[in-house]
């Protein structure tokens, strides 16, 4: 009988004690299950290509002044706003919508133009991401007067291509600045304009919606 009693006695400390165990185990798990501590980008782990994501930037030099050049005056205007839409993860679909104005010495060189790109931004850091893009540019130009600089009156269409790979880092939610290696070209045109080197970069994105 004394075992028997010694038995049951052992057994119900065993089993207060694997009931205290496991509610200290739960209380400092707080009864979930583990989270991820994979890093995230704010707004809920949303990012700079997140599908369903819109991008706003000024890519192209912004730029508002006045010339002189040799005694010359002058006045100039460029403008290079983009859109990009992600409507799946990575890959995007946009336009950048450029205007350049040159009044000077009474010659007046104007160029509107659009260039639809593609391209696949994937992010190399939490808050760092890799993007490039590559497009066609179509341009209208039109001058009107001679002067100093030269040319005649008339327009016409260029076209041209256009490919840059900007490194974005994202100082905030939805705000990113940056730079990266730029190439342009131009197939036709009078005068051909190439360009190869560094463009900065400043915008933000919205969504996803």
């Amino acid at each position: 009988m004394k075992r028997t009693l010694a038995s049951i006695v052992m057994a119900a400390g065993l089993f207060a004690s694997a009931t205290s165990h496991a509610q200290t185990t739960d209380s400092t798990t707080g009864g979930a299950a583990p989270t991820s501590t994979e890093p995230s980008m704010g707004g809920g782990g949303h990012h700079l290509g997140t599908r369903m994501t819109l991008s706003l930037a000024n890519d192209m030099t912004g730029s508002l002044g006045y010339l002189n050049v040799a005694g010359n005056s002058g006045f100039e205007l460029s403008l290079g706003p983009a859109v990009d839409f992600f409507p799946v993860e990575h890959l995007s679909v946009g336009a950048v919508i450029r205007f350049n104005l040159v009044s000077f010495n009474s010659t007046t060189h104007a160029i509107f133009g659009i260039e639809p790109r593609v391209g696949y931004a994937f992010q190399v850091a939490p808050n760092i991401t890799l993007w490039p893009r590559g497009g066609l540019e179509i341009d209208s130009s039109s001058t009107e007067g001679f002067g100093a600089l030269g040319g005649s009156t008339g327009g016409g269409v260029i076209f041209g291509f256009d490919a840059d790979m900007p490194i974005l880092f994202s100082l905030t939610d939805h705000f990113y600045i940056g730079f990266g290696p730029a190439i342009h070209t131009e197939f036709t045109g009078d005068v051909k304009s190439n360009f190869v080197g560094f463009q900065f970069y400043l915008g933000g994105w919205v969504g996803p919606f």
